[in-house]
């Protein structure tokens, strides 16, 4: 939000920007600009449900200008411009969106403008969409202030200069999405699965024998899609490429023990029906081949692979895959040098040259000889099938990391994920290679890998349009269960160090005097200053993490609900796993009505199925219910109970579960006595903070409604028995209910004055004064009577 009342536009507002449009079908406003003189306001609306237009509005008056617009067209250019134009000069309002103006003339426009500019939420305009904006400038005749919008974190708004010129609330800066992979999904699969994305639709592809499963990067939504009949392939591996003219997805096994001759070894699979036709029978006689690179050509219709590790063996042969003949063939033509290897990468710049980096093995081939791990680029022309060495690459202090066996190639440049294989909890690191000579970098953080079995898999692609890489991860737990896990990490993604340049704010307007005040110190002064200046942020970074409580051992026969919802069976083991997402929202439903008669069937199956039919919401029901019930006999003193037509959950010792146990506390009026357990239960986190279903906010805010008043009576107390460890637990709990709770501001004002923490009591008051103009949008007024003192 821009707004300074002092700062006067003359003859022109000129506001522009870039913007980026949501990815999913979004409606909302952009941004407002206030002028409190003339009490005129505007806004731009946005509607990109299939309309496709941006209107600018005389708010709570009429629509002056409708601009349409073309989204695809917009998408593919990431980026356009927006500008918004007051001429008050000539009385025209315009709006320009990438390059296309429409104008209106407005006479009541007044000579001048104080303008109060807020960009998303403001008062009662709550729709806001998700896009993104940077390069902000807001300029007039005499005015000039330019946004870049660049910085990595914090709630203050810097100029290109410099100058803190403005806030924002809860943002989302987006070049941590340039340095941090952020995990898009996770899903898992209890038979052996295989992974791939689609470049052309934007989507994740999981699938087992059975079940496709479908992640949309556009619109974030997951689809799950049972296929009319199983996977023809017996899968083992689920190696798989796709060919996006033809909109199919191939799996295939070169190797199978014990394969009968009529089985199929590939196997395609329509993506607009999701039906599989069988392909091929035949299958490669080397074995298995872990860790084969590949490649494809949509304009031959040829899929070729490259090494992989078989029978003790190390594999130097290309095998090629024709879509159209559905036979695979022995490369004898491919000519040059080349070693057997595995975990190489290969990539296709879909002209004409394929790219082989690095691997592990040696010439032999032989398993028993031992290994070498290759940092060398080959390049095989497929015009004239040879292969040539490029450039061989001495890692040095990198040695014993092998590649992800997909690689992207862009530019002068090939990107690749890199890790040591051979340790059980290791990290993917992205690196870009120049193709030339082989010079690279480290960009970005890393990604955990678990690659303890050598199905394990990594591979890398790279998504045009949102112009982002995508990492997916397939580890295997044994040699059929699976979990895919995915990423994504925005383009050009950041050094380090360009990172952490970004993560520096601009400096104080008085730094520069500072700096020359400190010329002028002796040697022992500035020694003093910087250990003084050190030990002030150790203070405060110590006191800016909750305070440390020791955590609770699990116990058997329970289900918490505060913070993470974690369940253990009467032998003490986590069970956690079998309560998928629907079981949570089932069993938290059924404790919310357990205290009265317990909730009616008919209740249950609406708030849950409202959407099905009746006869399925019976059906859905009684599945859960069964599941449910099932899962909870692994647990004593617990179970579900159907009564005169209503669901409750009848629970007796040895069962624990710590929202009963706290509500217990609370209604003996033991708080006080219990305190640590009441605060060790609420150390967890926040209650069903796992769970997003509208049907809980009640019980969600009931439970805050009878914490409030019970941390505040042991914050009481406990600062009037000095207790002041346990005063700081409360009021951090306090704040995790409401961030802008005075009582507990108050309190913990005083503690800290107390304890003699200055340091910390300038740094808590800072917080509650930003958290309060974030979530109030105003500034927070203290009196000479602080809020604490009705407190005691």
């Amino acid at each position: 939000m821009f707004n300074h009342d002092e700062i006067i536009f003359e003859k022109y507002l000129d506001i522009t920007f870039d913007m980026q449009l949501p990815l999913a079908e979004e409606v909302g406003y952009i941004v407002r600009i206030i002028d409190r003189p003339s009490k005129q306001i505007y806004n731009v609306f946005y509607d990109g449900r299939g309309n496709d237009y941006f209107e600018l509005n005389e708010e709570g008056r009429k629509c002056i200008i409708m601009s349409p617009f073309n989204r695809n067209e917009l998408r593919r250019k990431q980026w356009f411009k927006v500008r918004l134009l007051f001429d008050m000069e000539h009385k025209t309002i315009s709006l320009t969106i990438d390059g296309k103006q429409h104008s209106t003339r407005k006479t009541s426009l007044p000579g001048q403008l104080t303008p109060q500019i807020i960009f998303g939420r403001s008062d009662y305009l709550i729709d806001v969409p998700s896009f993104a904006m940077k390069n902000l400038v807001i300029r007039s005749s005499a005015h000039n202030y330019t946004f870049p919008l660049s910085q990595a974190q914090g709630n203050d708004v810097y100029t290109a200069a410099g100058v803190k010129t403005g806030y924002v609330l809860n943002p989302h800066w987006r070049i941590n999405d340039a340095y941090h992979w952020r995990q898009l999904m996770s899903y898992s699969s209890r038979t052996v699965a295989g992974a791939n994305f689609n470049a052309r639709r934007q989507e994740v592809y999981y699938y087992n024998s059975d079940t496709l499963f479908i992640y949309s990067l556009t619109s974030r939504q997951f689809r799950k899609i049972p296929f009319a009949s199983p996977c023809p392939v017996q899968l083992y591996l689920g190696t798989n490429f796709i060919d996006e003219s033809n909109n199919r997805l191939y799996t295939y096994e070169t190797f199978r023990e014990g394969k009968r001759d009529e089985e199929p070894s590939i196997a395609s699979l329509n993506l607009d029906t999701y039906r599989w036709s069988t392909e091929a029978i035949v299958q490669i006689n080397e074995g298995q081949m872990h860790h084969h690179g590949s490649y494809f050509d949509p304009r031959r219709g040829e899929y070729t692979i490259y090494g992989g590790f078989a029978n003790m063996r190390y594999n130097d042969m290309f095998y090629t895959y024709n879509v159209n003949d559905h036979h695979w063939s022995m490369r004898h033509d491919i000519r040059g040098e080349k070693f057997p290897r595995y975990f190489q990468a290969m990539g296709y710049d879909k002209s004409r040259y394929v790219y082989i980096f690095g691997g592990m093995g040696n010439e032999s081939g032989d398993q028993t000889v031992g290994r070498r791990f290759f940092y060398d680029l080959h390049r095989l022309d497929t015009r004239t099938n040879k292969v040539e060495k490029l450039w061989d690459l001495d890692w040095g202090n990198r040695q014993n990391v092998v590649v992800a066996r997909s690689m992207v190639i862009r530019g002068p440049y090939f990107y690749v994920l890199c890790y040591s294989e051979f340790l059980s909890d290791s990290w993917l690191k992205l690196y870009r290679f120049s193709l030339r000579n082989g010079s690279h970098q480290l960009l970005g953080d890393s990604i955990p890998i678990h690659p303890d079995r050598i199905e394990t898999d990594a591979n890398l692609y790279y998504d045009p349009l949102l112009r982002q890489f995508v990492a997916t991860v397939l580890e295997f737990s044994n040699e059929k269960s699976s979990q895919l896990r995915a990423y994504a990490i925005n383009d050009p993604v950041l050094t380090e160090a360009q990172f952490a340049q970004a993560c520096k704010l601009p400096p104080n307007r008085w730094y520069p005097w500072l700096a020359a005040a400190a010329l002028l110190l002796t040697g022992g002064g500035l020694l003093a200053f910087q250990r003084a200046r050190r030990k002030r942020r150790q203070q405060l970074a110590q006191f800016s993490t909750r305070p440390e409580m020791e955590e609770e051992p699990q116990r058997p026969n329970s289900v918490c609900l505060f913070g993470e919802f974690t369940v253990h069976s009467r032998t003490n083991h986590d069970i956690t796993y079998l309560f998928t997402d629907k079981l949570k929202q089932v069993f938290c439903l059924l404790l919310q009505y357990s205290d009265a008669d317990g909730i009616s069937s008919r209740r249950l199956g609406n708030v849950m199925w409202g959407e099905k039919p009746p006869e399925k919401i019976k059906n859905s029901r009684s599945v859960a219910i069964n599941h449910l019930r099932k899962v909870l006999q692994e647990l004593d003193g617990i179970e579900v109970v159907y009564r005169n037509g209503y669901f409750r959950l009848q629970m007796q010792p040895p069962f624990y579960c710590d929202y009963t146990e706290l509500k217990a506390i609370i209604a003996a009026g033991e708080a006080m006595e219990r305190r640590m357990a009441v605060l060790a239960i609420l150390h967890r986190g926040k209650f069903l903070e796992f769970m997003n279903m509208p049907a809980m906010d009640s019980l969600k805010n009931e439970t805050d409604e009878r914490l409030v008043p019970t941390l505040t009576e042991i914050m009481k107390q406990s600062f009037a028995a000095q207790e002041y460890r346990v005063t700081i637990w409360c009021i951090e709990e306090l704040f995790v209910i409401d961030p802008v709770n005075e009582r507990a501001f108050g309190c913990q004002q005083k503690v800290l004055k107390r304890m003699g923490k200055e340091f910390e009591l300038q740094e808590a008051r800072r917080r509650f004064h930003d958290e309060y103009r974030k979530l109030m949008g105003e500034e927070y007024q203290e009196t000479d009577s602080a809020p604490i003192l009705p407190l005691f």
